[in-house]
């Protein structure tokens, strides 16, 4: 935070303390809403929910179990999705699928 008290953006942040610049950017979003306690909080945070692998389970029944304790510890503490895509970027990429799409069809 004094780094960006100092007036440096999250990209010179990251590449000083050799993170990643998204996690910059989580770390000023969390000091912005509840100061140094929501950055605090980070130490206590259990990680990342491990990923359902496929050919790892012996029936169904385990898999419905995994992926009901997936989505258990996923709801634990949800987060709003947030768009970092422009609409018209998005509608752009739709519009070179379609002619690239149409392009394969064509031959």
């Amino acid at each position: 935070m004094l780094l960006a008290a100092d007036g440096l953006q999250n990209r010179e942040i990251a590449d000083r303390l050799g993170e990643d610049v998204m996690k910059v950017g989580r770390w000023r979003h969390r000091y912005a809403q509840a100061g140094l306690p929501g950055i605090l909080k980070d130490k206590s945070r259990p990680g990342r929910i491990p990923p359902i692998r496929r050919g790892v389970f012996q029936s169904v029944g385990d898999v419905t179990s995994a992926i009901e304790r997936h989505i258990d510890a996923h709801n634990d503490d949800p987060k709003p999705y947030i768009w970092t895509a422009r609409a018209s970027d998005i509608l752009e990429k739709v519009k070179r699928g379609r002619r690239s799409l149409h392009n394969i069809q064509s031959a």
